[in-house]
């Protein structure tokens, strides 16, 4: 205020050529606005261990350590992930197959449904009428929901028994979701 007046989105916080190195902030910080959709409070990355888990019984499962695993960044409420489940032998368990191990718990919300993605696998048999295998994380819990598109907009589950006692097997895929 070199005037006595408020001088409102006209200074610079350093240069390009001078920079400050670290900000530490009690708070948010708001870009591009003061609304509260513009408030950045929330960003944090790590990794999770994703598991293979049967809803009538767990498998027991060899992990290929060097590609099981998963990484995640967290920006305000949605979280991205990124994850790879190898395994060099399967055996057992029953029921339909999910993933355990989610970083955050996904909220309640099931609209935008946009948390649906893809998944990439080897050694996995598709199901009867399984035309696009496709995976989601399920409304308040921590775990991954693995299905395939049948014709039209039927779903089919994916049985522990498909996946294949054969090395590798693999489930590999990226998503997003909302907590």
């Amino acid at each position: 205020m070199s005037t006595g007046a408020n001088r409102d989105a006209l200074i610079d916080v350093g240069t390009s050529g001078a920079r400050f190195k670290d900000l530490y902030l009690s708070g948010g910080v708001f870009l591009g606005g003061t609304g509260s959709a513009n408030k950045l409070d929330d960003v944090e990355t790590g990794t999770w261990t994703p598991v293979i888990r049967g809803t009538s019984g767990n498998p027991s499962v060899t992990y290929v350590t060097g590609n099981t695993g998963g990484m995640y960044t967290k920006v305000g409420d949605t979280v991205f992930i990124f994850f790879e489940v190898r395994w060099s032998a399967i055996t057992g368990g029953g029921g339909v197959v999910y993933l355990s191990g989610l970083p955050f718990t996904r909220s309640s919300t099931t609209t935008p449904d946009g948390d649906r993605s893809t998944f990439d696998f080897y050694n996995v048999t598709v199901p009867s009428g399984g035309i696009s295998p496709t995976c989601s994380a399920a409304t308040n819990q921590t775990i991954i929901n693995l299905t395939f598109t049948r014709s039209g907009t039927t779903t089919t589950t994916l049985p522990v028994s498909n996946l294949l006692n054969t090395n590798p097997g693999f489930i590999r895929a990226s998503l997003f979701y909302k907590v």
